[in-house]
């Protein structure tokens, strides 16, 4: 008489599964986390028997390995592409939003055009863009996603955009313009500019989209302050000091150009620069802004 309260207790009784269910915003959600152990395959066909009150399930994989948890989220693709799992069990009706930090690019490139995936998060655009590309664009119609999470792991800024290919171009302009076609979708929750919501992704220059994307904010150069280029040479009193050198004087430095107030300091009247040497001087101390 109560599937609901049988679902939950036999979804306690699968190792390596803990669940509950819970209402919020006015939906009725099954909150589950699955360790390395756990059945994926058991616990969708447990939640089967509410079939007839589709829940969202928040899905988390425990385990610490992300090639484990990959291979579990890889096993949803038959639930969530409506494949039976015998005679007479009912299909799988509810839709799932992944809570993990990463996606598995099986998961995405496999599933089919109408599995309820709602929610799910990668760490780095250059990894998943084929398999997402293949979700969103690369079927009938795109994956009925509702959020996409950017949360990038090492990084969160950097001080120039990341570069794409021509064929990842073509990809985030063919995967934005796909978002926007899907009658689910709402949001991308990035690290870089928060929660951008569909409206203002649909008039997003793509340069802006592919930074969204990413989730890394792009900083300007810091300030700093402009000097003018100067030459620094050593300079000697008068002839004889210079043919016969003490090495025990403390050497003088004239900048150049030579300004009023650096002539008046070292009492300059003439400056001779005959033996100065200027072009080797110049050529060994240019410095790459091409001063």
């Amino acid at each position: 008489d109560q599937p609901e309260l049988t679902c939950l207790l036999l979804l306690q009784c699968l190792e390596g599964v803990a669940a509950e269910i819970a209402t919020a915003g006015g939906e009725n959600r099954v909150v589950a986390k699955l360790t390395a152990e756990a059945d994926v395959e058991a616990f969708c066909d447990v939640l089967r028997i509410i079939n007839r009150t589709p829940v969202i399930v928040e899905l988390t994989f425990s385990d610490k390995k992300i090639e484990v948890v990959k291979a579990q989220q890889k096993r949803l693709v038959g639930p969530l592409s409506g494949a039976p799992a015998g005679e007479n069990i009912p299909r799988f009706t509810h839709s799932i939003a992944l809570k993990n930090n990463q996606v598995s690019e099986a998961l995405l490139q496999q599933l089919d055009c109408h599995a309820q995936l709602r929610e799910f998060c990668y760490e780095n655009v250059n990894g998943i863009l084929p398999a997402l590309f293949a979700a969103i664009c690369g079927k009938e119609r795109p994956l009925p996603v509702e959020k996409i999470r950017v949360e990038p792991k090492w990084t969160q800024s950097c001080k120039a955009r990341r570069r794409f290919n021509d064929r990842q171009r073509r990809w985030l302009e063919s995967i934005q313009a796909a978002l926007m076609r899907s009658d689910r979708f709402q949001l991308i929750d990035s690290s870089s500019r928060g929660e951008v919501a569909r409206d203002e992704l649909e008039g997003m220059p793509p340069q802006e989209f592919a930074e969204v994307m990413t989730g890394i904010s792009v900083e300007g150069p810091d300030e700093g302050s402009n000097f003018p280029h100067q030459v620094q040479l050593r300079i000697f009193p008068s002839m004889r000091s210079f043919r016969n050198l003490d090495p025990d004087s403390e050497a003088t430095f004239v900048i150049l150009p030579l300004t009023e107030e650096l002539a008046g300091e070292l009492n300059l009247r003439k400056l001779c620069l005959c033996m100065a040497n200027l072009r080797s001087c110049l050529i060994n101390g240019a410095r790459p802004d091409e001063w």
